[in-house]
């Protein structure tokens, strides 16, 4: 090997190891490290992550489906899916939270979807027509929040929404409205 190639290998080494001590000095001074297992987590604070479970589907409806056969898929297929209780356990203070997801979809398909809340109850409609390359789903426009997406070098990804959410239920998915984490925004703390 040229003396050249081998130095700035070198030199990238010793840049991965500063690179990694300097992250271990900032996890042991009180920043949480990035979760090791696989799942959905809230960062609450500098030094806390709380892992989101995946949000259950109490109902479902399907509307159109003759149609949607009969037509080869030209019609609508509309599917309303609700989610029991009228809030989701974890609530969340701050308009922009920041999640980390590890081993559950990909950047590229993830989105938060704005809950329709009633009574007892959350829903969330889609529709075949409004499917698309960064909406797999049929997710409603007016209730998507896209998010920033960063990749972590150790596997798994960073969310963080575009733009502040406003107070309400959410769903952080991917691409799917069955494979959503549901998570409310509350109003600041007084």
């Amino acid at each position: 090997m040229q003396p050249a190639i081998v130095s700035l290998l070198l030199n990238l080494l010793l840049a991965l190891v500063t690179t990694a001590s300097q992250q271990q000095s900032k996890t042991s001074a009180g920043v949480a490290a990035l979760p090791q297992a696989d799942g959905v987590y809230y960062r609450q604070s500098a030094a806390k992550w709380i892992q989101l479970t995946q949000a259950r589907v109490a109902d479902s409806k399907i509307r159109g489906m003759e149609t949607y056969l009969q037509t080869d898929g030209l019609t609508g297929l509309n599917m309303n899916f609700v989610y029991p209780g009228a809030h989701a356990a974890i609530q969340i203070f701050e308009k922009r939270p920041t999640f980390f997801v590890r081993g559950i979809g990909t950047g590229a398909e993830a989105l938060i979807v704005q809950l329709t809340c009633k009574k007892d109850s959350r829903a969330v409609s889609t529709t075949s027509l409004n499917a698309a390359r960064e909406n797999n789903a049929g997710f409603d426009k007016k209730d998507i929040y896209r998010v920033v997406v960063v990749l972590s070098l150790d596997g798994g990804f960073s969310a963080t929404p575009e733009e502040n959410l406003k107070p309400g239920e959410y769903l952080l998915t991917f691409g799917s409205e069955n494979t959503g984490y549901d998570f409310g925004i509350s109003p600041a703390k007084r």
